[in-house]
């Protein structure tokens, strides 16, 4: 992985390796296909339990110490030795996607970017069919076939409530199997000097982010002309806006897309004036502007739109924040309306996939052998839609931007951003007045700067969680009665203060997300609660497996049960011809 400072430079690497993975030969499935490699008896000691920890992402010493902390939980509370590991990224992810079985735990961070406002994106990451040795991306080897169902059947949902509804069912079922182990929210934390830019008032629900579409349409010089800020690396890799990762600030600042959701990540149209949801979900039919223009003064049309979704469709395997779309067709009604159809109901178009990308005017992508060559298009100038265009681009180091006169929305000031090799590169460059702003900045590098009284730190809780994930597919960590015992015995306090400096809200529910997320039910309704205290409760994490059957020996080590079994959701080394009915969702 590259060394350039990155916006949530650990989820971005993660997805960027995801992306790059072909599939591996089909290898049993995990959960309700495959078999545990470890051995264990009953009325055996739990054998020693493997944790990895990350490296080559930002933050990672205070990574490994949070690792190591889980080690000492393991082996002083609960009476499991431990060994940690460290681990490049991309190593890693290879290993969990293949479900090699090598470690047991490791900490995890929900991606917090705009398309996983969309519940589908994060729901189907657990289905039963992406897990085992497929490198389709399944981090916790989870699979419940009555949750993977419900996540098949809530994409056939059109009316917004009903859909609502079953994507609840599926969270209480993931959140009573445990799927996940919550710790703490994100806490998204940016810097930026009040004499260099003005930031508004009212930053919602994203803050001061460069995901925060509103926030780079409000922004301005407090001095001059020019706002300075950073840009992650991995948005500045192509021309080909789609291969940068993550695409917000090409998505929606440079180009724009049909619709976007706001600062308080709401739902709004932008390029699109209205659109209406026909045939229980089968037909999106928009509306486009019919002032728009790109920055060239061409008109923005249906056709530009048809082919900007096409061009993504035929290319995901280039592009790293792109999915397969079963559309049927996209349709040209008239030059200021588009239909997209599909065979069966999907959903999660609107919210997944049309906040996602930015319209790009198809003769000139043509014309720079897009076809030929997709993840690097001869764009020279680059041609955008949106409030911004591009003055000075160059791979790996900036993205010199000017407001689009033409543009509905107007904007005030430049914006040069570039790449450095590290933010304590950047955080100099912000005490010496050279930089305006620096976007998503690692906490430990905001204990350097929080007394400059020239420097305003602004911080939000965001809709993604710190999380433990365990590995669901073979011992120990395959056991709910394990992982809720866990979960009582953490020290989520201590943890926050380690990782995050003591911001974020903790969590003591498991889900897929966190609280902030718009699809978090109220008051926690329907979802597990996986601990009583904050601060960690010993006895009561040993309670519970004590219930369950499980004791300690005369050295206070964990001993399996005597009756202790799988399972029957995950059964160890059946196929699903053993088990007819129970595995519809891997038909």
């Amino acid at each position: 992985m590259s060394d350039k400072d990155t916006t949530h430079e650990w989820c971005t690497d993660r997805r960027t390796y995801l992306g790059a993975l072909s599939a591996a030969a089909g290898a049993a499935l995990a959960g309700c296909m495959g078999g545990s490699t470890e051995e264990h008896e009953p009325g055996e000691p739990v054998p020693t339990l493997q944790i990895d920890s990350m490296t080559g992402v930002t933050g990672e010493s205070s990574i490994e110490q949070a690792h190591l902390h889980l080690a000492e939980v393991l082996e002083d509370e609960l009476g499991v030795p431990a060994n940690v590991s460290t681990k490049e990224i991309n190593t890693m992810w290879d290993e969990i996607y293949n479900d090699d079985r090598s470690r047991h735990l490791h900490l995890d961070v929900t991606p917090d970017m705009p398309q996983f406002l969309e519940p589908h994106n994060v729901l189907r990451q657990f289905q039963a069919q992406r897990a085992g040795a497929n490198g389709l991306g399944n981090v916790s080897q989870y699979a419940n076939c009555e949750y993977t169902d419900l996540v098949n059947e809530q994409v056939t949902i059109s009316d917004p409530d009903e859909r609502e509804a079953v994507i609840q069912d599926a969270v209480s079922t993931f959140s009573e199997d445990i799927g996940t182990i919550n710790l703490f929210s994100m806490y998204v934390q940016s810097a930026y000097r009040p004499d260099g830019v003005d930031i508004p008032d009212d930053t919602g629900d994203q803050g001061v982010a460069d995901r925060n579409t509103d926030l780079f349409m409000e922004m301005s010089p407090a001095d001059g002309d020019t706002i300075q800020t950073n840009l992650t690396s991995t948005a500045m890799q192509s021309s080909t806006y789609m291969v940068n990762t993550p695409t917000t600030v090409w998505g929606t600042v440079v180009y724009s897309p049909l619709v976007y959701f706001d600062k308080n990540n709401e739902l709004q149209p932008f390029l699109a004036t209205d659109w209406e949801i026909e045939d229980d979900a089968t037909t999106f039919r928009f509306d486009i502007r019919e002032d728009a223009t790109f920055h060239n003064g061409d008109p923005i049309t249906a056709e530009d739109v048809q082919w900007t979704f096409e061009f993504v469709n035929e290319n995901t395997a280039h592009f790293q924040e792109a999915s397969e779309v079963p559309y049927e067709s996209i349709d040209v009604i008239d030059d200021h309306t588009v239909e997209f159809n599909f065979a069966e109901p999907h959903a999660p178009f609107l919210r997944g996939t049309a906040t996602t990308w930015g319209i790009v005017p198809k003769d000139v992508w043509l014309d720079g052998g897009a076809e030929e060559n997709p993840d690097n298009v001869d764009l020279d100038p680059i041609v955008g839609s949106g409030a911004y265009q591009v003055v000075n681009w160059q791979r790996d180091e900036i993205l010199h931007l000017e407001p689009y006169d033409d543009h509905w929305i107007d904007t005030e000031g430049e914006l040069v951003m570039r790449s450095f090799e590290d933010q304590t590169g950047a955080v100099r460059e912000l005490e010496d007045g050279d930089l305006d702003a620096i976007f998503s900045l690692g906490s430990d590098l905001v204990a350097n700067i929080e007394d400059d009284d020239e420097i305003e730190i602004d911080g939000v809780p965001g809709f993604g969680d710190w999380e433990l994930t365990p590995q669901h597919s073979f011992p120990v960590t395959q056991f709910r009665e394990f992982r809720l015992a866990l979960s009582e015995a953490i020290d989520r306090e201590y943890l926050r203060e380690l990782l995050s400096r003591g911001n974020g809200e903790i969590h003591l529910h498991s889900a897929p997300w966190g609280e902030q997320h718009p699809f978090y039910p109220d008051d926690a309704e329907g979802l597990t609660q996986i601990a009583q205290s904050p601060s960690g409760d010993t006895e009561r994490a040993r309670e519970i497996l004590e219930e369950a059957g499980w004791t300690w020996d005369d050295d206070d080590r964990l001993v399996y049960p005597d009756d202790i079994d799988t399972d029957p959701r995950w059964p160890q080394g059946d196929e699903p011809a053993d088990h007819p009915g129970e595995y519809s969702c891997l038909e």
